[in-house]
């Protein structure tokens, strides 16, 4: 078993693999879901990655299930850093899961993309 630590680009690719059924998920403030939705999904797309956003949710199961089910199930995850992102709940509470999940980032599966100048919570700037 190596030590080594893949990098973001070398484990990234066009298709998800067998243990990743989408290449990212990303999370984000619904206050700037515009954006998101119509911009950045449609490029991730666009260029072959397979996305899972909230919508892509099962509908009537828990909000909390649903999002741990999307960071077990993406290879990375893109956090979409705005102020509004860094005042959610509910966007504050998926931090939490993705950090706790690799808490010194030897994973490298959080992208933090700050879209908005913000102060990202402490979780995010080790």
């Amino acid at each position: 078993m190596s030590d080594e630590i893949p990098s973001v680009a070398a484990s990234s690719s066009a298709t998800a693999s067998p243990s990743f059924p989408y290449d990212v998920f990303i999370s984000y403030s619904h206050k700037d879901g515009s954006w998101v939705r119509s911009e950045f999904v449609a490029e991730l797309k666009k260029a072959g990655l397979k996305v899972l956003i909230d919508t892509d949710f099962a509908v009537g199961k828990p909000s909390v299930e649903n999002m741990t089910n999307a960071l077990r199930d993406a290879r990375h995850v893109v956090a979409v850093l705005t102020p509004n992102w860094v005042a959610g709940e509910w966007t504050g509470f998926e931090g939490y899961l993705f950090t706790t999940a690799d808490p010194v980032g030897r994973q490298r599966r959080l992208l933090p993309l700050m879209l908005e100048s913000c102060k990202p919570p402490p979780i995010l700037r080790s």
